[in-house]
């Protein structure tokens, strides 16, 4: 709608004061509320076609629609502001006026020009280059508030995290499940994917089923204890327990497979956590101690590694980059990355590649679940920029082309 920044209003909040839903909003509608401000205002539609692009300020009222005979419309949006401009993620329960914001996670923002002054948005570096390109996800921050809200008739309510290729994995997803008493999400269940469950609140029985005797298995599970599922395995978890019940899982396929012995199922208890006597002349030196929970290949990882860490009050590590992806569970303190600071079930993601550090700005030790996917799929985004930048110094170095010439020359009497 031409002119229509200038009105001082969204359509949202004139819909709202007419009582008007956003799903019986028409055309009609619109010309007469947008006249009201500006007699010689006007309904636009822009010709686009495939690759076209569309710059506009955000305050005109817009919106868009799939006009072709068949087939899913995809579309890229960018949104831009200043840098004192508060830029919040809305929270899509909400989509009616007024609109609702969620403060945490807060995105990420990056500088375009200029300089940043402020301090209201969370600023990162451009994706580098051994990330650019794979159209995977570099990385990932969600605050739980728990309790989350069950569903009583279904009996399990699903919250999702992120679904998407990452640096290292054709496929990663991550979920958090809210499973009522006296209920299960499903029979027990076999599939290609691998898995992981973490444990977040609650008490909950993994069922597995015996592949030599076929009978059912049951391990009651509490918060901190994990479980990794290896594809193909049966198994389901169900609630027995008086009260409703959270566990938080990772799930990944790969297109590819590796070679040799794979993990099995892996149970691990959490035990209270890493206790007191555990790495203290580290704890003492560093702020910072780990404890190995597991290790070993899969079926569609080079390694899957998960390690249990303390990290003292005012204790750090300096930003590096891995060479494979990381997600980390937060389970008690405070921990601050990537310009967030994030308490008990936070979930963090660092793709391969993205250089990330962490502190702890608390009064009290953070101690969080970290695991590491190494993928199979080629070399790492790291170890694959090294190889280019080696094999371009060699090509240049003297005497390498006459070498290569003799070389080809020997190899054509073959």
């Amino acid at each position: 709608m031409s002119r229509s920044h200038c009105f001082g209003k969204s359509i949202q909040q004139i819909a709202a004061e007419e009582s008007v839903g956003r799903d019986d909003v028409t055309e009609s509608h619109l010309t007469e509320w947008a006249r009201r401000f500006d007699p010689d205002c006007e309904l636009i539609r822009p010709d686009m076609s495939d690759g076209d692009a569309i710059l506009f300020d955000g305050r005109l009222w817009h919106g868009s629609d799939n006009t072709n005979r068949r087939g899913v419309r995809t579309a890229l949006l960018l949104q831009y502001a200043s840098p004192e401009t508060p830029i919040r993620i809305p929270d899509p329960s909400v989509l009616e006026w007024p609109f609702q914001f969620q403060q945490r996670p807060r995105p990420a923002c990056i500088m375009v020009s200029g300089t940043n002054s402020a301090t209201v948005n969370r600023m990162v570096a451009p994706p580098s280059r051994a990330l650019r390109g794979r159209g995977t996800m570099a990385q990932w921050i969600r605050q739980l508030d728990l309790p989350l809200e069950g569903d009583g008739a279904v009996g399990w309510k699903p919250y999702s995290i992120f679904h998407s290729p990452t640096p290292t994995l054709s496929d990663l997803s991550c979920h958090v499940s809210v499973l009522e008493p006296g209920r299960s999400p499903h029979p027990p269940h076999q599939h290609d994917h691998e898995e992981v469950l973490i444990m977040l609140s609650g008490e909950a029985g993994l069922v597995i089923v015996n592949a030599k005797t076929g009978k059912e298995e049951t391990s009651i599970v509490r918060r901190g204890d994990l479980v990794y599922y290896p594809a193909k395995m049966p198994h389901t978890i169900r609630n027995d327990a008086a009260e409703p019940t959270t566990y938080l899982m990772f799930k990944w396929r790969e297109l590819s497979r590796s070679r040799g012995d794979a993990l099995g199922l892996e149970l691990h208890r959490a035990n209270g956590g890493l206790g007191t006597a555990m790495a203290t002349g580290l704890v003492a030196a560093r702020g910072f101690s780990a404890q190995p929970v597991l290790h070993g290949p899969t079926r569609y990882l080079r390694a899957l590694h998960c390690h249990r860490s303390i990290l003292q009050p005012g204790g750090s590590y300096d930003p590096h980059a891995d060479p494979y992806d990381v997600a980390i569970i937060v389970l008690k303190g405070t921990v601050e990355t990537l310009g967030e600071r994030l308490g008990p079930d936070a979930v963090i993601f660092y793709g391969a590649g993205l250089e990330h550090g962490m502190q702890n700005p608390g009064d009290e030790p953070a101690e969080y679940l970290v695991f590491e996917f190494h993928g199979i799929r080629g070399r790492s985004p790291v170890i694959q920029f090294w190889r280019r930048a080696l094999r371009a110094t060699i090509r240049r170095a003297p005497g390498v082309r006459s070498l290569q010439r003799r070389l080809s020359s020997k190899r054509k009497g073959h």
